[in-house]
């Protein structure tokens, strides 16, 4: 029996704000990098 870990190709839900392109978190067109650096709460 073979198991695998994790969720990999797995699609839990849509949004029409966020998205996945190339292992980068996007909202609404930013990278959630760039968005958590410049948040002040």
């Amino acid at each position: 029996m073979t198991t695998t870990k994790g969720l990999e190709g797995i699609v839990a839900t849509t949004s029409a704000v966020s998205s996945i392109v190339d292992d980068v978190l996007l909202y609404r067109g930013y990278s959630i990098e760039e968005l958590a650096a410049s948040s002040t709460f």
